[in-house]
């Protein structure tokens, strides 16, 4: 399986992947089973820019008349690499399986 673990703070990120890792390993131990941890990516959180996210909240409320959600964990994907560059933000969209995103592991 794979874990994604995302914060708009570096420190409290570590903290909770150290937290993971361990019970993943308490789980493991007390299962009798191996668990093989493999770090793929680690970035630096970044901050999506609070001009982007407004417009975003406006078109939305103007739209549907609600308030969208704003989520605190930073921006990850393609954002987080280019944020050296211009501004970002990220927009998500319910998909239609119930707002949950499953993307497959291939090693």
């Amino acid at each position: 399986m794979s874990i994604d673990i995302r914060s708009g703070s570096d420190a409290l990120r570590d903290a909770a992947d150290a937290d993971i890792s361990a019970e993943i390993l308490k789980i493991a131990k007390r299962r009798g089973v191996a668990a093989t941890q493999v770090r793929v990516l680690d970035a630096a959180s970044v901050a999506c820019t609070p001009a982007l996210q407004d417009a975003w909240a406006a078109s939305i409320l103007r739209v549907t008349g609600k308030h969208a959600p704003r989520l605190a964990s930073g921006a990850g994907h393609d954002a987080m690499m280019m944020a050296s560059l211009t501004a970002i933000g990220m927009l998500f969209v319910r998909c239609g399986n119930g707002g949950i995103s499953i993307i497959p592991w291939r090693p």
